[in-house]
């Protein structure tokens, strides 16, 4: 999953979480100054069923949601339960998964076996 991905799904994550007040997330672990805000990426978060021939398999239980960029026909299913998410990024085929806390966003993408830590602005 590309950096700028990861931040824009924790960025949604936050945001569609229980509070979702961070204007913005910083990757500091890295100390790299990736910023995460609607549209930088040209993702835009939609409304399930954004995609009917989505083959991945949703949960019930979540909110689920549709993370995409029509110009590059880039696919992310996100689905939130409370303050914690998973998904699956179409464009790397890489499963993520995460935990919102009060301080930052961490997400572990599956393809890269590794986690990412997004603080909070």
């Amino acid at each position: 999953m590309k950096r700028e991905t990861q931040a824009y799904v924790a960025y949604c994550a936050e945001q569609l979480a229980a509070d979702g007040t961070a204007s913005s997330l910083r990757d500091k672990d890295r100390q790299e100054a990736i910023q995460a805000r609607a549209g930088d990426s040209g993702l835009v978060l939609k409304n399930y069923p954004a995609r009917k021939e989505c083959p991945t398999a949703r949960s019930h239980d979540g909110n689920n949601h549709c993370i995409v960029d029509n110009a590059k026909d880039h696919h992310v299913c996100l689905s939130v339960y409370g303050r914690l998410f998973d998904g699956y990024d179409h464009g790397s085929s890489s499963h993520f998964s995460g935990m919102v806390n009060d301080d930052a966003v961490e997400l572990y993408d599956f393809s890269k076996s590794d986690f990412f830590r997004f603080e909070k602005d």
